[in-house]
């Protein structure tokens, strides 16, 4: 028994002896986890000490600018996973101990980042960290960085290829029932930092020499051409590229596939078609990517519209190659500059290639209806203060039609000017007005401040409804404006609803008399300007004739007009001389006649009345513009017991 009891307490003993290892172990584990989380945790959100840190800040720091960068790309498509590597070139403009760049899901190698000078000389950095919050990247100089100075920095990197459509992701075909892969970037407008660390804004230019490491089988394409192909082992084959022209990030390109090639006609360009891609098209320098239902075609298959979108996609992506990529919007919100000047581009482009389509016409016909409706609703917002949507870029596009109408051939003098004066830079849209002023000046065209013009179109929402009232006994004309809404008790801010525009007047009439300020002073190339709510003009049309106040429908604004002159204009179309009024003016006065009864500011019966004559109509546009007005009135009487009187 006694035997037994020493027995026991052994046990207990060497129990007790385990317990207290495990718990020494356990509190070993648990402080060597705290360590590291907290050096983690200080990797990730950065140096406490620092008042008002950089990377607070959404936008990076102005003290250095990137000039060029080396850049590797290891690709695995079977796993998903890249590495990579880069070097970047820095320029100091101020000094600062901080180098602050984008970083977005990337696995930075921790013994990998460096920093030197322009010369080799190695620099100390104090530290390193990432702050997701602004996705950024923010290396710690011992020493601060000296003005005019050039720096290097290194870093080495891991990524996932995700299928997410952004950044440097995964797209799959499938092919003899097996699915293959590859790689696509889309970068635009700010995930090439998913794919490296760089400067992430479009005014931070650079050359790149770009490297694309991929397995034999595959192919590599990027923005410029190859320069050498070295062949490395595990069957890996590196393409070297020349160096690029100085750009933004967001149009550095790559594609590592299996695909097969033909060649075209578009010189140095490369346009691919991918499975899987977030926009229809993507504009990069050398390397228009898109996704394949926006490019393929074919001719026993397709119907015929697709032949016509294809060309206006390849068309719009090339304008870009100018209007993008040579000069840059400064930041986002000028994007629908760039937008809008490749649109008008291109759809000039394709008219020009394929006249027969009559794309200019009906682009701006279907365009600039679909815009306007949008544009009359009180969630309207200006042009230059958003990033843009798909409806501003018709809007801008319509924009520079207008401009261009009003300035005829001064306008590609000063596009000219433009594109010289800022290639491989970036510019604002104030900057675009002022070489238009500057072409306009030089041409004699002393009514134009384009300046002065422009800002009431893009830094105001909405657009005017302009109204011309005659005096048929003394020939004055009195043209006033006011803000568009169909709505007009719709909640706007009141200084919205005092907005006033500069608008650009295109008189039209049956009779060979016209229209000029009291003083009997004509403006330039036929166009009067109003820019205030209320002018007066003298009239010499014969008191019998139409008066159009937008011809072809240029200006961006609606017309209303008194009761006679609406009376003489539906007189004149329902007559044999309906032609005397242009297809394109035609298709204007249904559309505008339709929306201000729409608003409230014209009786149903003076539109309905205008629109009689389309039983003699034959041209396109009149008749585009009234699909679209009577596809409103049907699905507004739909169920009423008035939709049997629709016919």
């Amino acid at each position: 028994m006694e035997m037994h009891t020493n027995k026991s307490d052994t046990n207990a003993r060497s129990t007790r002896k385990k317990v207290a290892y495990v718990a020494v172990l356990a509190l070993v584990i648990i402080l060597i986890s705290v360590i590291v989380a907290s050096l983690v945790h200080r990797k990730i959100l950065g140096d406490s000490s620092v008042e008002d840190p950089p990377w607070h800040r959404a936008r990076l720091p102005k003290s250095l600018v990137p000039q060029h960068y080396r850049l590797e790309l290891k690709p695995d498509l079977e796993a998903s996973v890249f590495t990579g590597a880069v070097e970047i070139t820095l320029y100091c403009l101020e000094p600062t101990r901080y180098i602050v760049l984008h970083a977005n899901l990337l696995n930075i190698t921790a013994d990998s980042v460096f920093l030197k000078t322009f010369r080799g000389g190695s620099l100390t950095l104090e530290d390193w960290f990432l702050y997701p919050k602004n996705e950024f990247l923010v290396l710690k100089s011992k020493t601060s960085l000296e003005t005019g100075q050039r720096y290097v920095i290194g870093i080495k990197f891991q990524g996932q290829l995700l299928e997410d459509m952004r950044g440097f992701y995964r797209s799959y075909y499938t092919a003899n029932s097996t699915r293959r892969y590859l790689a696509v970037s889309q970068f635009a407008p700010m995930d090439a930092r998913k794919a490296f660390p760089c400067f992430d804004e479009p005014a931070m230019k650079a050359t790149f020499d770009v490297t694309l490491v991929h397995q034999s089988e595959h192919s590599s394409l990027s923005n410029m051409q190859i320069r050498q192909s070295e062949v490395r082992s595990g069957g890996w084959v590196a393409d070297h590229y020349y160096t690029t022209v100085r750009m933004s990030t967001y149009l550095l390109a790559f594609v590592i596939s299996d695909f097969s090639f033909k060649e075209g006609v578009t010189g140095v360009h490369d346009i691919v078609a991918v499975p899987q891609m977030g926009v229809p098209a993507m504009e990069n320098w050398g390397l228009v990517v898109s996704h394949e239902n926006r490019l393929l075609y074919a001719p026993q298959l397709s119907p015929v519209w697709k032949k016509e979108a294809v060309a206006s996609m390849i068309a719009h992506e090339l304008a870009h190659m100018w209007f993008g990529n040579l000069v840059t919007p400064v930041w986002w919100d000028g994007v629908w500059l760039k937008e809008g000047l490749a649109t008008w581009a291109a759809v000039r482009g394709v008219d020009a290639a394929e006249p027969t389509w009559m794309v200019k016409e009906r682009y701006f016909v279907q365009s600039l209806h679909q815009i306007l409706l949008v544009d009359s609703s009180n969630l309207s917002h200006p042009l230059q203060l958003t990033v843009t949507g798909q409806d501003d870029v018709g809007r801008g596009a319509s924009l520079m039609r207008m401009l261009n109408t009003v300035l005829d051939g001064t306008f590609t003098k000063g596009i000219v000017k433009y594109l010289q004066k800022y290639k491989y830079a970036n510019a604002a849209q104030d900057d675009l007005w002022e070489c238009l002023t500057e072409a306009a000046q030089e041409d004699g065209r002393t009514d134009v401040q384009v300046k002065d013009v422009m800002d009431t179109w893009t830094l105001q929402m909405g657009f005017p409804v302009v109204t011309v009232i005659r005096n048929y006994s003394n020939g004055s004309v009195t043209v006033s404006q006011r803000h568009f809404l169909y709505d007009p008790e719709a909640n706007v801010q009141e200084s919205l609803r005092n907005n006033v525009w500069q608008v650009p007047l295109a008189f039209m009439s049956r009779d060979s008399g016209n229209v000029s300020r009291d003083n009997g002073a004509m403006s330039s190339r036929d166009v009067l300007w109003l820019k205030k709510r209320e002018e007066d003009f003298r009239s010499s049309i014969d008191a019998s004739s139409w008066l159009l106040a937008n011809t072809n429908q240029t200006g961006y604004y609606r017309v209303n007009y008194d009761v006679t002159n609406w009376r003489l204009m539906a007189e004149d179309l329902n007559s044999d001389n309906f032609q005397n009024i242009p297809s394109q003016s035609r298709a204007g006065l249904i559309d505008d006649a339709f929306n201000l009864v729409r608003s409230g500011d014209l009786a149903p019966a003076v539109a309905l009345n205008l629109s009689r004559y389309l039983k003699r109509e034959r041209e396109y546009l009149p008749w585009l513009a009234a699909e679209r007005v009577f596809g409103y009135l049907h699905m507004m009487l739909a169920d009423t017991n008035s939709s049997s009187d629709l016919k």
